[in-house]
């Protein structure tokens, strides 16, 4: 009986290695260039997305000329040129800034050369990144106060007391518009028989640029004199009315301090006011008139009732810039 000898193996693992090392090779290949793709890409999103934020920020807070958009150029060309791929330098372009909407879109480019894939005809991919944000335009302090009584009278708004003092206001329940006008023609009983808050001031506070700056340790702002706004107050006033998302906050005092121009108003907070339309003179002034001749006025919703120190406030004040998908 003959022995068959068993087949010599040698070899065999060397012949399986080489078949599969080549497609080994190729999926290596693939996985180099398709990392350096995406932190390319990364890059290119990181540098679009700071752009786009850093341009929402500087339109909230009212620096964006549509006729001269030559700072928002130079902000998106610099974020995007801090963060273009290590390979290849980015390009971009602002892609759409709405004003009207509060809403940017910035779009950083490059391409990335391939180290490997050129093996298979693929010797670049374009890449493409798109960052968008939107903002709230910044409300503000009016610079006008009311007492909370004629918030009360006029505007329905209840008083909340502590027993001795009124220490805040309860919204109305079902808010509508309303003209609220300033004491001197008012004629509610809430100033003496000449109409004044205190001698020489009906309301005006002491501002620069319509910037009120209310002190916190006392809670109160300082009266000017008058019964006119200074002019710096014009264009805030046109931005504050055009804003329908934003509103003001009206300080509210329950009583004044001296007279001319060093009197101060104590303040229990600020009324949230949607502001529709407002007459002080010839230079304040919407149109329509909500009033004229020698009264002065505001039109709009009181909407709610702020305590001083409320977050709350300063969440209306300050605008708010969110990167959003595009």
């Amino acid at each position: 009986m003959r022995r068959l000898k068993p087949k010599d193996d040698h070899g065999a693992i060397a012949v399986w290695v080489a078949i599969m090392l080549i497609p080994l090779l190729i999926v290596g290949a693939l996985a180099i260039d398709l990392g350096a793709m995406h932190s390319d890409r990364q890059r290119l999103q990181y540098g679009a997305d700071a752009a786009a934020l850093a341009i929402a920020e500087s339109c909230a807070i009212g620096d964006c000329d549509p006729l001269d958009l030559a700072p928002q150029e130079t902000i998106r060309h610099t974020l995007v040129s801090k963060n273009s791929p290590l390979a290849n330098a980015a390009d971009s372009r602002i892609l759409d800034l709405d004003l009207g909407s509060n809403w940017v879109e910035v779009e950083a480019t490059s391409t990335r050369e391939h180290w490997f894939s050129p093996a298979m005809d693929i010797d670049e991919t374009a890449l493409t990144a798109i960052g968008a944000a939107s903002w709230t335009d910044a409300g503000g302090v009016f610079p006008v106060a009311f007492s909370w009584c004629e918030l009360n009278v006029q505007g329905g708004m209840s008083p909340i007391s502590d027993g001795d003092d009124v220490v805040g206001l309860e919204p109305v329940s079902d808010p509508q518009p309303t003209v609220i006008i300033m004491p001197k023609k008012a004629d509610t009983g809430c100033t003496g028989t000449n109409g004044l808050i205190a001698p020489g001031n009906f309301g005006f506070l002491l501002h620069g640029e319509c910037d009120l700056e209310v002190n916190p340790a006392s809670g109160d702002v300082p009266g000017s004199p008058g019964n006119q706004l200074d002019q710096g107050c014009a264009e805030k006033l046109v931005q504050w009315r055009s804003d329908n998302s934003q509103p003001v906050l009206v300080p509210v005092f329950h009583g004044a301090e001296g007279a001319g121009s060093s009197v101060r108003y104590p303040l229990i907070g600020y009324a949230v006011f949607d502001l529709d339309g407002y007459y002080f003179d010839g230079s304040h002034r919407s149109e329509p008139n909500p009033c004229g001749g020698a009264s002065r006025c505001v039109q709009g919703t009181l909407i709610d009732f702020i305590s001083l120190g409320d977050p709350a406030a300063e969440a209306i004040v300050e605008p708010e810039v969110q990167l959003r998908l595009p």
